[in-house]
């Protein structure tokens, strides 16, 4: 299944050994929408390879599961970025404070 979000993806990324491999991608579904790529996948459409916080209750519920992890690239930071040149208003300092505390950064994990 191939996922683009802003760019037709022609190739998917692993690492081994600290090295990147890459390995061309011929899908027979190709989508640019996460949801339908992630519903195709948990249908048996085939195997996917999206972030894991796009996939995480659909591993939690068994719905998918996560193949390959030895080859997996290395997490990407999630950022929450603001002005830090005035002061927070207190409805973002209450935002950033919400996500840091409600938030479950083990995305892959049961």
């Amino acid at each position: 299944i191939q996922f683009s979000g802003s760019s037709a993806l022609v190739e998917w990324r692993f690492v081994e050994d600290g090295r990147e491999i890459r390995v061309p991608n011929t899908s027979r579904f190709a989508t640019n929408s996460t949801d339908a790529a992630v519903l195709h996948a948990e249908q048996g459409g085939g195997l996917i390879s999206v972030l894991a916080y796009q996939v995480a209750e659909s591993l939690k519920a068994g719905r998918l599961k996560i193949v390959l992890a030895k080859y997996e690239l290395p997490p990407m930071p999630i950022h929450l970025v603001y002005p830090t040149s005035r002061l927070l208003s207190a409805k973002v300092r209450a935002f950033i404070d919400l996500v840091v505390a409600q938030t479950d950064w083990r995305f892959g994990t049961k």
